[in-house]
């Protein structure tokens, strides 16, 4: 009919009535070649040795074995190129057409190569076994890989591949498309700068995503990581264009420094200035949503970002690695470590700690910006309002000035001062605090108001200005009467 075989030698195995083929032994360059076949179907087989069985009609092959350098060519869709599964050996059970696989295992050596086409990169899958398996008239609709498997694909600015012990793969009718890639044990995904590893991955080819799971010694939790983060968690999902990446449960992060000398067209990898540069910002929470493309991550739900003795906690905090900027929704809890000049001219470390319903991080401004209850304890001393700003000097550690808006309280130097307003000045330790009136009591319970207070802590004087009144009231026995 439509096959031609071809070999050094032969061996025919006719019916008793010797009317009929049943099998025929191809030895030493052996080759059966299929014109016109369907999608599907064999066009060609070679190998050393094949041995061949016929149906009851001795036309059509029912089952094929071939050995030594073994390669089965099926036929693609309409306009795409062959596909070819090598081995060093091959079986093959057809269905009633003699012409398309309906099973397939494959041993040593084995190689699935899907050409390029318009549309969909070059794919190659590696192993040591393959079974595939099939329906009768649709041929090969899943494979099973097994040992050292490696799939891999390319096309020009794309070289990507996955290793594992296993992998299964759903395909449409005749190899024609990957769509489904099951990936388990020690897995390994590679994808130019970025890498992942899991007990098993799943690859959805035409949305390209990937979804890490499992857990496994070599393998305890999905990781994930690029030039910019890194991500650790219970369930990683990978979106490779961006990449998109949704981590939940258990995450674990870290924010990478930018290159010393990024590309022209990289300028992520910025951190709140508060942070250092050159080091990692680790982060945990409940849910992560990394955007490559915008370089922004969002940490949602038990959230905390730290570095040394400098933190953020909140329910929520998003941070833009492109312009340094972060958000955080809260109840939030702050510790900040900054560097001061103190009497001796030497620097020293001062830590500051805060808290608020929301809080924020302006990078051009260099502005911190705690809302809602907002409570500061450091240096600048003890204070609530209703929003406290701290703006940073051009060098990120060190504390220029603080702000303090509305319902102001400060407790600092055995007195507590109150006011709609303040501005406290690192450089000479001066705050200066606003309102209508301002009031000052001190550790005998005196008040005095005015319209302006002035402490300069360094020399430890307080000037009121304005319409200023002292109320002396019972004071302990260590107070002067007045």
């Amino acid at each position: 009919g439509r096959q031609t075989l071809e070999a050094e030698t032969g061996v025919a195995h006719l019916s008793e009535d010797e009317q009929r083929l049943e099998a025929l032994e191809l030895r030493n360059q052996s080759r059966v070649t299929t014109e016109s076949a369907v999608t599907g179907g064999l066009r060609g087989m070679r190998a050393r040795d094949i041995d061949v069985k016929y149906g009851l009609d001795g036309e059509t092959l029912e089952h094929a074995v071939l050995d030594g350098k073994a390669e089965v060519d099926v036929a693609g869709e309409r306009e795409q190129a062959g596909r070819t599964i090598a081995a060093n050996h091959l079986e093959i059970a057809l269905s009633a057409d003699g012409t398309t696989p309906k099973s397939l295992v494959g041993n040593d050596a084995v190689q699935l190569t899907i050409p390029a086409d318009r549309t969909t990169p070059a794919r190659t899958i590696d192993a040591q076994k393959v079974e595939g398996r099939g329906e009768e008239g649709r041929g090969l609709t899943t494979a099973r890989f097994t040992g050292d498997v490696r799939f891999r694909e390319r096309q020009k600015d794309l070289d990507r591949q996955v290793r594992s012990a296993v992998l299964t793969v759903m395909v449409k009718a005749g190899l024609s498309q990957i769509d489904d890639a099951l990936f388990e044990q020690n897995v390994r995904f590679e994808d130019g700068e970025l890498t992942a590893t899991a007990a098993q991955a799943r690859y959805l080819l035409s949305a390209g995503t990937m979804e890490l799971t499992g857990s496994e010694a070599a393998n305890p939790s999905p990781r994930m990581e690029n030039a910019r983060i890194s991500v650790g968690a219970s369930k990683i999902d990978v979106t490779l264009e961006g990449p998109i990446v949704v981590a939940s449960k258990a995450v674990r992060s870290a924010l990478k420094p930018a290159p010393a000398k990024p590309a022209k067209t990289d300028a992520s990898g910025k951190v709140p200035s508060m942070f250092k540069q050159d080091q990692l910002v680790a982060a945990t929470a409940d849910q992560l949503r990394y955007d490559g493309g915008k370089s922004s991550a969002v940490y949602t739900g038990n959230a905390q970002l730290w570095q040394g003795d400098t933190s953020i906690k909140g329910s929520t905090i998003t941070i833009d690695q492109e312009s340094g900027d972060l958000d955080a929704a809260g109840p939030i809890v702050t510790a900040i470590t900054l560097e001061q000049e103190g009497k001796d001219k030497t620097r020293e470390k001062v830590h500051s700690t805060g808290t608020s319903k929301n809080f924020a991080y302006e990078e051009a401004s260099r502005r911190a910006t705690y809302t809602g209850d907002a409570h500061m304890n450091g240096p600048q001393g003890d204070m609530t309002a209703v929003k406290i700003e701290l703006y940073l000097k051009t060098s990120g550690d060190e504390l220029d000035r603080a702000e303090a808006y509305d319902a102001v309280t400060l407790r600092d130097q055995n007195r507590e001062t109150k006011g709609a307003r303040m501005t406290y000045f690192s450089a000479d330790e001066r705050y200066v605090v606003t309102g209508t009136p301002v009031t000052i009591t001190d550790e005998c319970a005196r008040v005095t108001t005015g319209r302006t207070a002035t402490f300069n802590k360094t020399t430890d004087t307080v000037i009121v200005d304005g319409n200023q009144t002292r109320t002396a009231t019972r004071g302990g026995a260590n107070c002067p009467s007045r």
